[in-house]
C-alpha cells in the first residue's frame, strides 16, 4: 500500500502543529490542557486532507 506524497506531507504538517499546540503550555505543568491543544491543532489540520478514512490519534 503506497501512500501518496501528497498525504505524506500533509500528516507531518498536523503532527507539527499538534507539537505546536503543545509547546504553548512548556513549563506550566498543565499536561492535560497541552494534550488538549496538540490535538485541536492537529484535528484542524487533518479535516484539511481530502481523503476518505479514519484518523485513530492516541
Amino acid at each position: 500500500m503506497d501512500i501518496s506524497k501528497i498525504f505524506i506531507d500533509s500528516f507531518v504538517k498536523s503532527t507539527a502543529r499538534a507539537a505546536y499546540g503543545a509547546s504553548l503550555y512548556k513549563g506550566k505543568n498543565d499536561k492535560i490542557a497541552a494534550d488538549k491543544a496538540a490535538v485541536d491543532e492537529m484535528r484542524k489540520e487533518l479535516n484539511l486532507i481530502n481523503m476518505k478514512g479514519k484518523i485513530v490519534i492516541g
